[in-house]
């Protein structure tokens, strides 16, 4: 598999890189020139959004955490981060269907969902409903997050757990949003 990976590669660079791109290419035993073999297309069954949705959340969120350590004026000894759950995720796919107030409303009564909550956290989306990003589910944005713990835990020097907003004790979990985790430094 990796042979195949550098042959769509050496295609790739080519326009760039063009002798380099031919001495790629001789030494994976391609035939011909590879300045004049078929571009690669894309292999759409292999393309997964979620990873570029996962990355970017990871990199808005460590921004978002350096923001908040700037603005306390300390460096976090602890972070905890609380993802949304999933009637805040449905909420957040009717808001995209339907971007009217009171027809989100409707069906967010309709679905029974909890209604205290939900005028606050759909006034929250209808302020940028018109370019609401695509967010991952519950437990992608769990999945991904907890990926990287490793990486944030060694960006800031301390203990960084992900927890779901569900079942959480911290107020601020109440706070999450679908791609928008809530963050709690300690």
């Amino acid at each position: 598999h990796l042979r195949d990976f550098f042959l769509q590669w050496v295609r790739l660079i080519s326009p760039f890189m063009p002798h380099h791109a031919e001495e790629y290419w001789e030494m994976l035993g391609g035939k011909g020139l590879v300045s004049i073999s078929e571009f690669p297309k894309p292999d759409m069954p292999k393309i997964d959004d979620s990873i570029e949705i996962g990355e970017e959340l990871v990199h808005k969120l460590h921004a978002d955490i350096e923001k908040i350590s700037t603005l306390i004026g300390k460096k976090p000894v602890k972070v905890t981060l609380y993802v949304a759950g999933e009637w805040k995720r449905r909420l957040y796919a009717m808001a995209k269907a339907k971007p009217k107030f009171e027809e989100l409303m409707k069906s967010a009564a309709a679905e029974k969902m909890p209604m205290k909550d939900v005028s606050n956290v759909a006034k929250q989306l209808m302020k940028n409903v018109h370019s609401l990003p695509e967010v991952l589910t519950e437990k992608g944005e769990l999945e991904a997050l907890s990926d990287a713990l490793g990486f944030l835990g060694r960006e800031f020097s301390c203990d960084v757990a992900v927890l779901p907003e569900e079942g959480a004790k911290h107020e601020k979990a109440r706070s999450a949003m679908p791609g928008k985790p809530a963050i709690v430094l300690e």
